[in-house]
């Protein structure tokens, strides 16, 4: 449920601001689509970035040793929007058709059971589930806690 209603959202978010810059600004079809889909990732760029500056004004006091530094901090900023956009373009809205299904529980492994966060999907553990199941982990399971509003 969670993955086609973030399909729909993109589908609509990328439509109407296609058809402001179409019909507003007399932008080309295609034109005005690949726009509204970089405004798109754009917005959620600039969303990680502000938690990230909030986050640094807010921080507690770090010994030296703890401290990153600048380069340490722009890396690691990177790295999520990375995953911001990869959970929230590719993992989430593609989890039906990316994550192979749950085989039945049997056998003497303990089953292991992932479990997402608030407004989430079992895409979020594409990532983890390779490479457990490459690091000879099977008995992996994940759930979609649907709707995501109760």
């Amino acid at each position: 449920m969670l993955a086609r209603n973030l399909l729909l959202s993109f589908l609509v978010e990328i439509v109407v601001l296609a058809a402001a810059a179409r019909y507003g600004l007399g932008v080309p079809l295609t034109s005005s689509i690949a726009g509204a889909a970089v405004c798109i990732v754009v917005v959620r760029v600039v969303a990680a970035l502000a938690c990230f500056l909030l986050a640094e004004c807010f921080r507690s006091p770090r010994p030296a040793s703890m401290r990153i530094g600048v380069r340490g901090w722009v890396r690691l900023l990177f790295a999520e929007i990375w995953a911001v956009v990869r959970v929230f373009f590719v993992l989430h809205p593609l989890e039906p058709w990316m994550n192979e299904p749950d085989a039945l529980a049997c056998g003497t492994r303990t089953p292991i059971l992932l479990v997402h966060g608030f407004f989430s999907n079992g895409g979020y553990w594409w990532g983890i589930k390779r490479y457990l199941r490459r690091n000879g982990v099977d008995s992996l399971y994940t759930v979609n806690l649907e709707p995501p509003f109760c």
